[in-house]
Parts: C-alpha cells; sequence; structure tokens
C-alpha cells in the first residue's frame, strides 16, 4: 500500500462477523505501520478500541481482503495500526457462483432486498431508516417469509454475518438458508433468476405459470 495519503472505502469489526461500514482516510502506511482517521458520518469521527479490526475489502471479491489491528488513538483520532497485509480468503469455495438478485422478503416485519446471492446463500439489504435491525444475532435462524407467483412460501435461514451502515442507515445481511425440501429450493431458484431453466427431469412436477410446486 502506497505510503501517500488516500481515502478509501472499509469497514471495522464490532463483533464476529459483525462489522460497520466505514471510510478510512489513510495517512501513512508502510512494512511498519499505518496511521488513520475512521470516519463514518464526518472524516474522523470515529475512535475504536484498540484491538479493533480494520478491512480494506478488495475491489474484485475473488480477491483477498487487506486488513489491519488497531494499536493505539490519539488526542486527535488518530488511529496507530499494524500494517496493512494480505488477508487468505477463509471461507468456503461456494458451489454456485452468486448472481445479481431482485426480490424481496420479510423478516420481523422489516422488509428486505435481496440484491445478490445463490440458492445456498443471499445477501439482502434493509434501508428502513426507522427500524434498525441490531438485535439479530449471528449464527442464529430465522424465518423468512418470500412470495412467488402470488403464493407465501417460508424459510429458514441462519443469519451468518451483518453489515451497519450508519451514514445511509443501511444494514446488510448474508444469509445462508438451510432446512429446504426440493419445493422451497425451486421457488428460491425461480426468485433468484425468473430464467431459471427447471431441469427435464424435474419438469413434470413444477407448474411454472401458476408457481405450483408438486412434491
Amino acid at each position: 500500500m502506497a505510503a501517500s495519503s488516500k481515502t478509501v472505502t472499509a469497514k471495522y469489526r464490532i463483533a464476529r462477523n459483525t462489522y460497520a461500514c466505514c471510510r478510512l482516510d489513510i495517512l501513512h502506511s508502510d512494512e511498519e505501520n499505518a496511521k488513520v482517521l475512521v470516519g463514518v458520518l464526518l472524516k474522523g469521527d470515529r475512535e475504536l478500541p484498540v484491538g479493533t479490526q480494520l478491512i480494506i475489502p478488495a475491489a474484485d471479491k475473488t480477491m483477498e481482503n487487506k486488513t489491519a489491528l488497531v494499536q493505539n488513538v490519539d488526542g486527535e483520532h488518530v488511529h496507530l495500526c499494524t500494517p496493512f497485509i494480505t488477508q487468505p480468503i477463509q471461507e468456503e469455495r461456494r458451489k454456485e457462483a452468486r448472481i445479481a438478485t431482485n426480490f424481496k422478503m420479510l423478516l420481523k416485519g422489516h422488509q428486505l432486498d435481496a440484491v445478490e446471492g445463490a440458492v445456498d446463500g443471499i445477501t439482502f439489504q434493509c434501508n428502513d431508516s426507522k427500524n434498525t435491525l441490531t438485535n439479530l444475532v449471528v449464527g442464529r435462524p430465522y424465518e423468512f417469509k418470500g412470495t412467488y407467483k402470488q403464493v407465501d412460501y417460508e424459510f429458514i435461514g441462519v443469519l451468518k454475518h451483518l453489515h451497519y451502515d450508519w451514514k445511509y442507515y443501511r444494514h446488510r445481511l448474508g444469509v445462508h438458508f438451510i432446512e429446504m425440501d426440493h419445493e422451497k429450493e425451486t421457488v428460491l431458484r425461480f426468485l433468484i433468476n425468473p430464467d431459471y431453466k427447471v431441469p427435464i427431469a424435474q419438469s413434470s412436477t413444477i407448474d411454472t405459470s401458476t408457481g405450483k410446486i408438486s412434491r
């Protein structure tokens, strides 16, 4: 990372698998340490606890992120950190590539917009500024409600991670769906990709005009 000052979009770890979006003004960075300002609403308006992990996501999601740990914070909110290092991707390779999506689900009365995903996991976004989702617990299953062809379906999804963007009151949730039978999996595939092609072996059990799916 260059030693000259630059501003990047980043996030910092609040708890395990829970992050807040922020802006980093990198004042200095070399192989020995880094000095940064952390801002959410304004430049340098946050003072993070020692030990907080800072993450600069890679532009290409297939690449590794860069991370550093806060070691000290001075009176002007300048964070002295460990040097930024490349963090290997530790999560399992996804069985299916995630694609951009455009459908909605409900969770505890909150309307969630699906922004990308595959049948095994979806990233949702909630833009409701009046109600936050901060009371959700990572690793816990929740009931999600979706509609396909005017038929309501209930899905069980385990919350894998939460991202908070306090500036825009926007929340992103990573969800892994479990207890999926043939019917729910097929419905979810159609929600993710309306052009999904039903395998010939299953075509006799699915009426795509009505959304009725036989077991």
